[in-house]
């Protein structure tokens, strides 16, 4: 199996819902590369954080830091620092690079970031990570394309079939491979605890893994039950006479030609309930 992701995580979003919670996007953006038959992304090891959101009262539900004890990225960047998340991306031969040393994010490549939050009230006992491909409520370009003349369908299926390509997963292990499928319908709860004595929040750690497979037969299980839609062009399907495996390539192939830049958000909200 081929396995490669190179992806950019360029900001990481804040924002504040006095009613139920607090929440933070993370943007992932990978940039567009012309090859000799297909355009592919390209990103960087390293991710700038920002923040872009003026409200600031998140911060007092939820830190979230991009280090191992660090402050939160809001404040760092008040005292004038770029924070920035290592992307934890392999080096792969036979993969291009462009500039020399500029990886490209394709089909068979992979990769993985880690953020750390940390509960900031006693009844903040959890949060939950939600991604999504196609923006924030504040910024809705989750995709852009190369052309303005595709109709809205065409993207509609573009758009399904990026959500089924660019996997997010929980979990990995070399043994077992990837799993947790995340989705924009199935999100990640992860439990957050208090220490009493030193009455603080105690820090955990959320990685974060994604996966392009390279072919069809490389799909973790749990992506296997995606639907087709997301996984095998549709109008090749029609014609009825190629194999699952190669309508998953076309499928690549018309992402590689359309699309120009891909974010992806993710929101990490506050779940409340009694400590």
């Amino acid at each position: 199996m081929r396995k490669n992701f190179f992806q950019s995580v360029k900001e990481i979003f804040r924002d504040w819902d006095l009613k139920v919670m607090s929440y933070v996007m993370l943007v992932v953006t990978a940039t567009c590369v012309i090859t000799a038959t297909v355009a592919w992304f390209t990103c960087s090891a390293y991710a700038s954080v920002r923040n872009m959101e003026i409200k600031t009262g998140d911060t007092e539900v939820i830190k979230l830091a991009v280090k191992e004890g660090n402050e939160d990225v809001e404040v760092l960047r008040e005292n004038g620092e770029d924070p920035r998340v290592s992307i934890s991306m392999p080096v792969f031969t036979g993969v291009t690079q462009v500039d020399g040393d500029i990886p490209v994010f394709a089909p068979g490549t992979y990769g993985s970031f880690t953020i750390y939050v940390t509960p900031m009230k006693t009844n903040v006992t959890a949060c939950k990570v939600l991604p999504s491909f196609f923006g924030s409520k504040e910024d809705q370009s989750g995709l852009t394309y190369m052309t303005d003349n595709l109709s809205d369908e065409e993207k509609e299926v573009i758009e399904q079939l990026v959500k089924g390509h660019i996997l997010l997963f929980t979990n990995y292990n070399e043994t077992t491979g990837y799993s947790g499928l995340l989705t924009d319908t199935t999100p990640l709860t992860v439990e957050l605890g208090w220490d009493k004595e030193t009455n603080k929040g105690i820090e955990e750690a959320i990685t974060i893994y994604w996966y392009w497979p390279y072919e069809y037969e490389d799909l973790p299980a749990e992506a296997q039950k995606l639907d087709e839609a997301q996984l095998l062009d549709p109008e090749r399907q029609a014609e009825d006479k190629y194999s699952d495996s190669r309508l998953y390539d076309f499928a690549d192939t018309r992402i590689g030609t359309n699309v120009k830049n891909v974010k992806i958000h993710f929101e990490v909200s506050a779940v409340y309930g009694n400590n």
